[in-house]
This record gives C-alpha cells, structure tokens and sequence, in this order.
C-alpha cells in the first residue's frame, strides 16, 4: 500500500502519539484501575504492570525488526505475515486484528454516552428507547456518540499532516493532565503508606496468583500500541527510530497505567473502611462515585478536578478513535489490495487516505451504536484472546523472516514472543476455563461467530484464489479449526457449571447450539480442505502434463509416448483393481496413473544432442542418458514438494526413479531386484517397453504386437514383475486395439 507516500508526514511525536493513544482507551482509563487493583492490589498491580511492559517490549522489537524489513507498507502485520508465512496465515491473522481494531473502536465511540450518564445524567437520554442486555439505549445518546463518530471519521480523512498533528496535541493533554492529577493526589494524600494498605488484594489468591492475574492482561491493556506499522509507509523519520518510539509508548503507557492505579486508591468514600471495600463496590454505584479516579480528582480539587480528568478522558477516546480509525482503514485497504475484500475499499482520495474503507467503517461503527454498550463489552472482552494471537504470530513472524534473512536480529526476540505467546495462551485458556468472569458466555460465542465466518470466507478465498494466495498451509487451516472447538467447549463447560444459576432450557438450547456449532465447522472445515484438495489436484494435472509435454517436445523421435504410456498404464492398473486378492488402496492406483506422465521428466536435464541422436550411444553417452531417472525424481520432489498428499508425491518420485530398473537387478540408476523395486515402477516398466517396441523411433521399425508380445511374457522374471504378467495378459486386447486407433487415424491423416 502506498498511501500518502510521496508526502511523509508523520514525525517521531506523531508516531509515539498514535500509538500511544491507540494503546490507552476509555476501558483503560476509567475500569483499567479497578480491573487491575481488584486483581492484584497496588503492589500487585505494580509488579504485574512492571512484567507486561517488559514482555511487550519484545513484542515491540518484533515489530521494529519487521517494519524496517518491510518499511514500504501499511498492512502491519498482515504484510509481514504474507512475506515470512504466506497468505493463509497472513489472513488468520489480520481477521483477528480486525475485530480487536473494530472492537475497540466501537467501544470507544459507545463510551460518549456513558460518559454523558456519568457526568451530565439524564441529559442526552430523550427520543426512542429500548433495552439490550440491561442496558438502556436512547436515541439522544446514540446521537451523541454518532456525532463523534462522523467527525473523528472527518478528521481521517484530511490531509495526514493536520491529521497527525491534532493525535499529537490530544496525546500530549491526556498524558500531561494524568501525571498532573497523580503529583496533586499525591501532595494531597493523608493518611501516608499505611492508607494503600492491603499490598496486596485480599481477594482469597495468593500473591503470585494476583501478579499472574495482573500480568495475564497485558495483551489487552496495551493492544493498539503496533498501531504505527499500519503507517509504516508516512514515516518521515528512518525506520531504524521505530523501536524507540515504540519502547517510549509501551513504557509510557505502563506507567499511565501505574499513575492512574495508585491515583484511584489515594483516597475513598467515608463509608468504606479500605480501598479494596471501595474498588468492589464501585460497579454498584452512580455518577463520579462510580470512577475512582473521578472521584478522587473531584474530591481533592472539586469542580476543576473534575474538568481536568474530563479534558483527559476525551482526549484520550479521541486520540483512541484515530488511532483505531486508521489502523483498521489501512489494513483493510491492504487487504484489499491483494484481493482479499472487494476492489471497492481500494479507493484513495486526493489525500491519500482509503476513502471508501473509511466510509464503510463508519457506517458499520453506526449501527453497532444501535446495540448498545451490552453487546460492545462482550466484543470488546474477546481482545485478550485476539492480542495473544496477534502477539504470538508477529513474534513467530521475526522469526521466520531472520531465519529466511539469515540474520540473528529477530531471532532472539522472535523465539523470546512465542515463549511468552506460549504463557499468554495457557492463560487464556485455562483462565476460559476455570474463572466464570473471564471470557463470558456471550464473548466466547461471539469469538466462535467471528472465527467461523473467518474460516468460511476463507474458503470462498480459496474457490476464487487465482495467484494461489491461500491453500499453502494447512497448520493455519487446522490451528484456527482447533481453536473454534476449543472455544466451543469452554463456552459449553460455562453453560454446564452454572447450570444452577441459569434455566433447564438455556441449558438445553446451549448444548444443542454448542453441538451444532461443533457440526458446522467439521462442515465448514471439510468444505475448506475439499476446495484446498480439488484446487492443488487440478494444478498438479496441469502441470505434470505441461512439463511431460514439454520433455517430449524436446526428443521428436519419441511424439506422443507420454500420452500413450499414461494410458497403458490405465489398461494394466484398471485389471489390476479387479483383483479381489490383491486388496490395495483404490487412491494407490489413482496415484499410479496420475504419475505416469512424469515418468520421463529427467529429460529436461539431457542434453539436447544426445536426447535426439539417430544411433547408438557412446558409452559416456549412455551413462548421462541414465541419470534421467534419478533426475527426474529429484525433479518431481521440487515440483510436489508442497503438496498435501505426500502417498502421490512418492508415488510419482518411484515411477521417475525406478521405471527403469530390472526384476533381475542388472537396470537402473540403483539395480534393485525383484519386490525392492516399487510396485508403481515395475508397472510402469511394462508400459514404457511396450511402448518402445511397438512405435517408430529414427534407430528402428516399428514392431508388430505379436513380437511385442512375445518380448514382453519372455521378460517376466528377467526384465519385469512375473506377478503383473496375468494383468498384462487380460489387458493385452484392450491394448492393442488402443494402439490400432492409434495407427488408423495417423494413416486417415496422411
């Protein structure tokens, strides 16, 4: 994607401001307190900050090392992971980017309205209303938030430089006023250390339990902070900076996190004996009573406190819709670029920016409003499950690409992501398991939704994939599979174990919706591998027959022996399945056939002087004519070596390999004997010879097929298997009479 880059414009401090302000959100400034305190305490939550930093650090690097790789894109990871993995998992990835960017987005425009309730009451709640999920909708709130919508959408589209340049103000304000608040809570606390007391949660878990907690949240808490590599191509700095602007976000962002943490605890209602009894209570409460940090600004400075953090949470939702804004619209267009959403979002206006992606964005962002915050949250939840996979695929990507670079830069990194990727994902899913408010019901159905479509519109990808984009990979394939079953048993051992808290038919229809989604992705993933299998099978057939073309085009005293030893090869294999004793795999001789045409592949490595020589060979001669069997196999092993039926591959390698060798041990390249050779080439020993002999070559007459005949049962025992002379025998006639069509029509066209 090249957008906007004949005009860089983004500065270091634009870059540290976008990601930054991608990174923290409303969830992270107004819940992020009491999520983390609840978790982990204010010790607890500190050290747990502390080890997600340096573990996103990591991360980060992983990033850096693959923008300055590829420093010409704005598909972030979705480029990297096409160049270092290929499209399959180019495409896992980035569909679990977009609804982490999506969701996030969502939540952030919905917030206006909670943020009106919070600060300005029953203002905005007029016109039509309706509740979902408990939670009331009103028209005038969804005005408001679509309001915001519409202008941060405007501001996307101007010219990046203006753009930028309002991400970096807003992002200056909200820092700068939360560290303000932090130092004024600070100088006005009473009650010293002792008030900050418990360390440690007194949630019933142990204190390295309440550092994992915290820790285990980090993929969410700093999702959004890779946001520039969706930018890559804007930079007017040199991409060897970007691990710096990086670094100052994450360590930015983890001590806004630690600032607001402790702020939220520097002091609490009277009716509270402790911060803990406060923080557990805050969900139940109203107005400012329920964000401690609002409450605590409010408390110390009153009416201007509260306008100091009011300025600061919108600053930050703002500097959040831009960031997320333009992260997905750029990786969409990305996308699109290579075909994988319609040409349509590809369009760029006169400034550069996807027009038609941000459009659709917004549109989408609008109806969700319409939905309220019930379902947003639920969205929104599923982020820790999808930045884990993110994570752990960009580090999997700095990997293979410095492998693939021969280079050690990434590869420590790289394999330092996928350890933590590895921990990351043990807690997640131990976590879907065991703890009820972790991933609830309705996230994880909607993370099984999501993936489902995902794996469905991959195989529409797949039916239409002409540059075969897709198809390479059936660990992405299988992964995402495995997931979706994973996630489908969490959600139904959620529906069992609170099975008394919940009705016998939400249970019953719960187990039965579970077994169907089970059912439907066997079907959907069946579906996928059955496009994945026909497509790689039709491409084989053009190209054996394209190369086998090929060979014989290059020794004319051999015309049409490759079709014609193809099918006599059919004729013997086809006797050979009525067999009832034999009892093979009936795919064995579909393989046996299909391989036949690539027998003579090692030609192409002949010289052409030899290939086409009148008489006899020179015994040097000879020898290099030889080599085209284990040539040929050599060739046929590059040529299929991506291919997922591995019982053809070395199928086809043996016919090219040994169709030469002798019953009697005295053929070659390797002289194997008897039942050493594999049965695929001694059936095709018998075709290629047959041939031979009854067709005109510049070096002798053709023979009739009596002689043919009688050569042929006369070499059974020296030459070729005894045991496949009944087969030869019953398809003698066929034979024959294919080879009398042959000869009449060449005479019809004489």
């Amino acid at each position: 994607m090249n957008t906007q880059s004949k005009n860089k414009s983004l500065s270091i401090l634009g870059a540290f401001s976008l990601s930054i302000g991608t990174a923290i959100g409303w969830g992270s400034f107004v819940i992020t307190g009491s999520s983390f305190l609840s978790k982990g305490g204010p010790l607890g939550s500190i050290i747990g900050i502390v080890i997600g930093m340096l573990i996103m650090l990591v991360v980060a690097y992983n990033y850096h090392y693959m923008m300055n790789r590829y420093p010409n894109s704005n598909g972030g990871i979705y480029t990297y992971a096409k160049h270092a993995l290929g499209g399959d998992h180019a495409f896992l990835v980035s569909w679990f980017l977009i609804i982490t960017y999506a969701a996030i987005l969502w939540a952030n425009v919905s917030s206006f309205s909670l943020f009106a309730r919070y600060i300005f009451g029953s203002t905005f709640q007029f016109g039509f209303h309706y509740v979902i999920g408990g939670y009331d909708i009103w028209l005038g709130e969804i005005l408001l938030s679509l309001f915001f919508l519409l202008l941060f959408a405007g501001l996307c589209l101007i010219k990046r430089k203006i753009t930028y340049g309002i991400q970096s103000g807003l992002a200056l304000i909200f820092i700068s006023l939360i560290i303000a608040g932090f130092i004024i809570s600070s100088i006005m606390h009473k009650g010293g250390i002792d008030s900050y007391k418990p360390g440690f949660a007194p949630n019933g878990n142990n204190e390295f339990s309440q550092v994992i907690g915290v820790v285990g949240m980090m993929p969410w808490a700093f999702i959004g902070f890779e946001n520039i590599s969706h930018s890559s191509n804007n930079f007017k700095f040199r991409h060897r900076n970007v691990f710096k602007v990086l670094f100052a976000s994450v360590v930015v962002s983890a001590l806004i996190y630690i600032l607001i943490c402790q702020l939220s605890i520097s002091v609490f209602p009277d009716e509270y004996s402790n911060w803990y009894e406060y923080l557990t209570s805050s969900s139940s409460l109203s107005g400012l009573d329920a964000i401690p940090a609002f409450y605590v600004m409010h408390r110390y400075l009153g009416i201007p406190g509260l306008v100091m953090f009011v300025i600061a949470l919108l600053a930050i939702i703002m500097t959040s819709l831009i960031g997320n804004m333009l992260a997905l619209s750029n990786l969409i267009h990305s996308m699109s670029e290579d075909g994988i959403f319609l040409p349509w979002f590809k369009k760029l206006d006169k400034n550069g920016n996807p027009i038609n992606t941000i459009i659709f964005i917004t549109l989408i962002t609008s109806l969700m409003l319409f939905f309220g915050r019930v379902l947003i949250s639920w969205i929104v939840d599923i982020n820790t499950f999808c930045g884990v996979i993110v994570y752990t695929y960009i580090s999997v990507i700095a990997l293979a690409q410095s492998r693939k670079d021969r280079k050690s830069e990434g590869f420590a990194s790289g394999i330092l992501g996928i350890i933590f990727g590895v921990m990351f994902s043990i807690f997640v899913a131990t976590n879907s398991f065991i703890t009820a408010d972790f991933l609830s019901r309705e996230s994880l159905l909607i993370f099984v939704v999501w993936s489902l479509i995902g794996l469905g519109y991959y195989g529409l990808l797949m039916k239409k994939d002409k540059t075969r984009q897709f198809g390479h990979s059936m660990i992405a394939l299988f992964g995402l599979f495995l997931l979706i079953v994973y996630s489908i048993g969490s959600w139904l051992f959620k529906i069992v174990s609170t099975a008394n808290s919940i009705k016998d038919s939400e249970i019953v229809i719960g187990i039965v919706l579970g077994l169907s989604l089970i059912a439907m992705t066997q079907i959907v993933f069946f579906y996928v591998f059955y496009i994945i299998k026909k497509r790689e099978v039709a491409l084989q057939d053009k190209l054996v027959l394209g190369m086998a073309t090929m060979v014989e085009g290059r020794d004319n005293s051999t015309g049409g022996h490759i079709k014609r030893t193809s099918d006599v090869v059919r004729f013997l294999v086809e006797e050979m399945i009525k067999d009832p004793l034999l009892n093979m795999d009936t795919s064995f001789y579909r393989h046996v056939i299909k391989a036949a045409p690539m027998h003579d592949l090692g030609k192409i490595s002949v010289d052409d002087a030899i290939l086409r020589k009148p008489g006899k060979f020179t015994p040097e001669e000879y020898s290099l004519m030889k080599a085209h069997a284990p040539n040929g196999a050599e060739i046929v092993n590059n040529i299929l070596s991506d291919t997922m039926d591995k019982q053809f591959e070395q199928i086809a390698i043996n016919v090219a390999h040994y169709h030469h060798e002798r019953w009697d041990g005295k053929g070659y390249p390797n002289g194997l004997k008897g039942e050493e050779i594999p049965l695929e080439a001694r059936i095709m020993a018998i075709a290629d010879v047959y041939d031979a002999l009854v067709s005109k070559r510049v070096y002798k007459e053709e023979f009739s097929f009596e002689e043919a005949n009688d050569i042929i049962i006369k070499s059974m025992g020296k030459q070729f298997d005894p045991g496949l002379e009944k087969y030869y025998v019953r398809a003698r006639e066929r034979i024959e009479n294919y080879y009398l069509e042959i000869r009449q029509k060449s005479l019809e066209q004489q």
